[in-house]
């Protein structure tokens, strides 16, 4: 198994952007299949990294994003100890931030529809922290320039307040309300989320 490892991990380096897509795409299986506690985990969370952070290729980063959810999949799964999580949400928080100040709106369209599984995801390894930043990138692509992104953001939005029909939780309302202080321009986006908390009117969100 070491030789794979070893190729695979090289390849993870390699500039041709066909592979570097494959390896990203596929990434995430490895780390699933293995497990978060096997010694390979550490080199293959640098090389998802390395897709996340640094790599030109809109695509790659796109991928990664797959990759980063099933490492949240796993790490309700595998039995891990309090400092091995709180590493990984440590790293997981800085990957989101990173993502999230991209100036690919691609990149951001497509954190915004990945949000809701990652929210989902963090919620089910009880990570109050992690999910705190999810909504907080969710909050900021709220209000970002592009249009593509805003719609992604608000479409996010509406599946994370569905997940709590018909009961919507406090930390929804302290979000939503939060939401509402901080972009008083958003009138129309505003009423929107009033009409969700007030009537559960979930599916206005997804025609805005």
């Amino acid at each position: 198994f070491k030789p794979l490892f070893e190729k695979f991990v090289n390849l993870c380096s390699d500039e041709t952007p066909m592979i570097k897509r494959a390896a990203a795409s596929v990434i995430g299986d490895i780390i699933e299949i293995l497990g978060l506690t096997h010694p390979t985990f550490e080199q293959l969370f640098i090389s998802l990294k390395g897709f996340c952070k640094s790599d030109e290729e809109e695509s790659v980063q796109i991928f990664s994003m797959d990759s980063l959810a099933k490492i949240l999949k796993s790490a309700a799964t595998d039995k891990l100890s309090d400092a091995k999580k709180n590493e990984i949400s440590v790293a997981f928080s800085k990957l989101i931030i990173d993502l999230s100040n991209s100036p690919a709106w691609k990149i951001k369209k497509n954190l915004a529809m990945k949000i809701p599984e990652f929210l989902g995801l963090g919620s089910l390894n009880k990570e109050q922290q992690i999910n705190s930043i999810f909504l907080e990138a969710l909050k900021k692509l709220l209000a970002d320039s592009e249009v593509e992104v805003k719609v992604a953001a608000i479409n996010a939005m509406s599946e994370y307040l569905d997940s709590f029909e018909p009961h919507i939780t406090n930390c929804s309302k302290e979000f939503i309300n939060e939401i509402n202080q901080n972009f008083p321009k958003l009138k129309k986006l505003k009423f929107l989320f009033e009409k969700a908390l007030n009537d559960n009117f979930f599916n206005l969100l997804k025609d805005f």
